[in-house]
């Protein structure tokens, strides 16, 4: 059951591409914390098997088109997106931005496949929600739902996923959770409604 308490559908692969955070110590932790299922959660830093960068885009889309037809995801996370991003590409300027993630585009639709890419916040706190992403709009102009996971104002303890964008349905309402510190470094989160 998702947070806002519809359905799941079927069971399906999910590929993690993380830039930042180690693959044992710190996303394998995390995944047991949620109760994932490991055998079907693919892990990856910034280079594959083969000591090669696994994606860094666009140059190498091909090879990591490939990756997603063994694995047959249907959630890829890229966190963030300017770890897997190649030296060609100017992340504050859109085209630019839009030349690296429209292939993105192009192997979800043919993977059938959702895209998670996620970046970090920049300091203007005061911006609407849709501008607070670090760099360049063209990575929100890209995508089709855009959403922003934030500190709730009213109440320090709590936080909240907000959709800033969504071009494929009617809007979606704020989700509330909590974290617990049930381990160091792996949290559990509590969804507490819309």
């Amino acid at each position: 059951m998702f947070p806002d308490g519809s359905d799941v559908t079927a069971p399906g692969n999910v590929l993690i591409l993380n830039g930042e955070d180690g693959p044992a110590d710190t996303v394998r932790p995390r995944l047991e914390t949620f109760g994932a299922d490991l055998d079907r959660v693919y892990v990856r830093g910034l280079r594959g098997d083969d000591g090669e960068p696994l994606l860094y885009l666009p140059a190498k889309i091909d090879a990591f088109a490939q990756y997603l037809a063994q694995v047959q995801p249907r959630l890829v996370v890229i966190d963030p997106i300017m770890s897997f991003l190649d030296q060609s590409i100017s992340a504050s300027i859109d085209h630019s931005v839009r030349r690296a993630l429209e292939p993105l585009g192009d192997l979800a639709a043919k993977h059938q496949c959702a895209m998670l890419l996620l970046r970090h916040l920049n300091k203007q706190a005061n911006e609407s929600p849709i501008y607070r992403g670090a760099w360049s709009m063209g990575f929100v102009a890209c995508c089709r739902s855009a959403w922003v996971i934030a500190a709730d104002p009213e109440h320090e303890e709590r936080h909240v996923l907000a959709q800033v964008k969504n071009n494929l349905a009617s809007p979606q309402p704020s989700l509330v959770f909590t974290l617990e510190g049930e381990r160091p470094g792996a949290p559990r989160l509590s969804w507490l409604g819309a």
